[in-house]
């Protein structure tokens, strides 16, 4: 290099093979096209007895195998040029069991329909084979472990002699026995945080912590593992809580709070000024009268998920609203296929998220302000239950869906509501949809004004600050820390490029989601859809107020109860369970007389704290 500043730049560049990526798209995408033409003559539930003789329904089945058997070959022989091994290369590997597959399907053309699934739609597809091929030649990353910089003296042998690499080797075999690294444990000079998360993410929290938060300020902090959440109640009951605790589920800081286990946030001066950078409705859960309790530390969403080339075959328009559901789904019950509503993923019991939307998009509430009883007999909430049912008795949406994601990915529900578990398994699991899968608003309620309500109930994980510690403000500190945009974001990119592209964290501080390395398109559908998130108050007896609004649909959709009468039967059971509750907690004592008041608080009273703190 000549005297002064030089700049030496590496890239793993993807130009030369970019053309057979997008060929085996277009591939995709016309297997996926055909596939959808044999189903609209055979039907969702193919005979496998029948002597089917399709070549006489589409001429061209046997051009387009024998097309794709020759467009693959081209891409081999093209992709072989930069493959090390040739033809014999494993990232080729898929596309030749591709090929094996097509030579089957073209001895016997007429009997398609029989094996299409070993065509688009089984687990070992011709059209999975050129998914998993895109996958692999996309993500072909470049990786350094260093550089080293010399002139004309003599540098060491980058490996270490054999001696020392076996000793190495044996240590960290032993410490994987031995160390108690990551084990939960009190440090009397530090504050105590116990995560219920993997140690993947512990590691990278516990470094980002050493090497920006304790510099900053002084403040040391000990991350530990919390395997199970719930031993967090054992070691609060026993005096050892660690000081300040992360990853806990949305229902636990309340559990928490209203045995004056935790600390109330709220009282710190700043608080509401920092929580001006949240959801507003993920914050409901963790309000007990005007105190909150914990910061909403991960965020979740819904929104509709479909296959663009399905929709692009069959011209249709992806719903922004219920009543455009209702009318695209006889054209998808015509190919055997429907739509997909989050109730139809669970099990018997059916949770607040499931069976509650409904009841906010047409302006009802679960509680009465006074939270004593439940409103959900209120016009408003009936009418969303009653819609919401009327969609699996009316409509038919399919009241049980095992797995939305083999539903998906084999054409048989095309679109449907997801959560951000739902979208990473989609984005990153199915390789063969890569392109063909996009995001778009949840379907919301259009009111007389022309307005369109979206809510919909979600929440992430949640931190907290336990009630016992002495370390109140260094742990307030930590937290504000933790949770702003800046180590966010780099905890964050972190983590995917340390773990992998699968490891997408969505943070709870809005202003982090926007840096988030995300699909830039995907992302914007996620931010619109965080203002509509909003939780369920909580109270003491909520559990009954769950159990009965699953019990509302499972009566209304299979022993067909009109949805009037299943709720007026509830109301009683909750009310009662509720109020049971409010006398063991103090509120209310054994004549039902109010001791000391429970006020429910909703997204617009946290919305109106937001504002005054910013």
């Amino acid at each position: 290099l000549t005297k002064g500043t030089h700049q030496i730049s590496l890239a793993a560049d993807y130009e030369p093979v970019a053309k057979s990526v997008r060929d085996i798209h277009l591939l995709l995408n016309h297997i996926n096209q055909f596939s959808l033409e044999i189903i609209k003559l055979t039907g969702k539930n193919i005979d496998k007895n029948r002597t089917w003789q399709l070549t006489r329904y589409i001429p061209e089945t046997d051009t387009y195998l024998a097309a794709y058997e020759t467009i693959i070959k081209n891409i081999i022989a093209e992709l072989s040029f930069y493959a090390p091994n040739k033809e014999a290369s494993a990232t080729l590997s898929y596309l030749q069991k591709a090929l094996y597959s097509l030579d089957k399907l073209r001895k016997y053309p007429d009997r398609l329909p029989i094996y299409l699934e070993d065509l688009s739609t089984g687990t070992a597809s011709v059209a999975q084979r050129l998914g998993d091929s895109i996958a692999m030649l996309s993500e072909q990353p470049l990786s350094l472990d260093g550089f080293l910089v010399f002139s004309d003296q003599h540098i060491d042998q980058p490996k270490a002699a054999l001696s020392a690499r076996l000793k190495a080797g044996f240590q960290s075999f032993a410490s994987s026995f031995t160390s108690d690294k990551y084990s939960p444990k009190l440090d009397p000079e530090a504050v105590d945080i116990w995560v219920n998360r993997a140690i993947t993410y512990v590691d990278l929290m516990q470094k980002l912590a050493d090497a920006e938060f304790t510099p900053r300020t002084g403040i040391r902090v000990n991350l530990s593992v919390m395997p199970d959440a719930n031993k967090l109640i054992l070691a609060a009951a026993a005096g050892e809580a660690p000081d300040v605790a992360l990853g806990l589920p949305s229902y636990m800081p309340f559990d928490f709070a209203i045995r004056n286990a935790v600390r109330d946030l709220s009282a710190f001066p700043d608080f509401w000024e920092i929580a001006g950078s949240f959801a507003p409705g993920a914050f409901v859960p963790y309000v007990l009268n005007d105190s909150v309790y914990a910061l909403p530390e991960t965020l979740d969403f819904n929104a509709i998920i479909y296959r663009t080339d399905l929709f692009n075959v069959m011209g249709l328009e992806v719903p922004d609203t219920w009543d455009e559901v209702i009318k695209i789904l006889p054209e998808l019950q015509r190919y055997g296929m429907s739509f997909y509503h989050p109730i139809a993923g669970g099990g018997a019991l059916k949770w607040f998220y499931q069976t509650a939307p409904f009841i906010y998009q047409y302006n009802g509430s679960l509680y009465s302000e006074d939270g004593l009883t439940t409103t959900i007999d209120s016009p408003e909430a009936a009418k969303g239950l009653s819609f919401l049912n009327s969609l699996f008795t009316t409509y038919s949406l399919p009241e049980q869906v095992a797995s939305f994601y083999n539903s998906f990915r084999y054409n048989q529900i095309p679109i449907g509501i997801v959560s951000f578990g739902d979208y990473l398994q989609i984005k990153n699991a199915a390789p063969e949809l890569i392109g063909q899968v996009a995001l778009a608003n949840n379907p919301g309620t259009r009111h007389a004004d022309g307005t369109i309500n979206r809510s919909f109930i979600a929440n992430g994980s949640a931190g907290i600050i336990l009630a016992d510690t002495e370390k109140a403000e260094e742990s307030w500190e930590f937290l504000k820390w933790w949770m702003s945009r800046e180590t966010q974001t780099t905890f964050a990119y972190h983590l995917q490029s340390t773990y992998g592209p699968e490891f997408v964290w969505l943070s709870g501080n809005i202003d982090a989601v926007k840096n988030s390395p995300i699909d830039e398109q995907d992302k914007r559908i996620i931010l619109d859809q965080i203002e509509w998130l909003v939780d369920v108050p909580r109270t003491p007896g909520q559990y009954m107020l769950e159990r009965g609004l699953s019990d509302i649909w499972n009566k209304a959709v299979f022993d067909g109860t009109p949805t009037g009468v299943a709720i007026d039967a509830q109301v009683i059971l909750i009310n009662r369970e509720n109020r049971r509750k409010l006398v063991e907690f103090g509120f209310l004592d054994q004549h039902g007389n109010v001791v000391k008041p429970y006020i429910i608080r909703d997204v617009d009273w946290i919305r109106a704290q937001m504002e005054r703190g910013n």
